[in-house]
């Protein structure tokens, strides 16, 4: 599978910017049986209270090494998904004013 030619990659893996927290939940529970940790819910408090390395860190309890190669895989599959994932109106107005 060929993918398109890509000239920004933003992660929202909080919802923020587009409606992502599904598949990347789907994607992260899917790589749950690569590292061993639970099958995680879109419910979990922890997903909005922690920052993206301390959720990997405290609740996927994954070492350095781990972590490396799960975000290579979730940016791999999350990229590969990426024109399933819905924006929100007014995305582009968010980001430069992020900017």
């Amino acid at each position: 599978m060929k993918r398109p030619q890509t000239k920004l990659i933003l992660f929202d893996l909080d919802g923020t910017l587009a409606q992502s927290l599904e598949i990347g939940l789907d994607t992260m529970n899917a790589l749950r049986f690569v590292f061993g940790y639970p099958k995680l819910s879109r419910h979990d408090p922890r997903l909005r209270q922690k920052s993206g390395i301390m959720f990997v860190r405290d609740v996927l309890k994954l070492n350095l090494v781990q972590f490396f190669f799960w975000i290579k895989l979730m940016k791999f599959l999350m990229s590969c998904q990426a024109e399933k994932i819905p924006v929100y109106a007014g995305w582009k107005e968010t980001i430069l004013k992020l900017k």
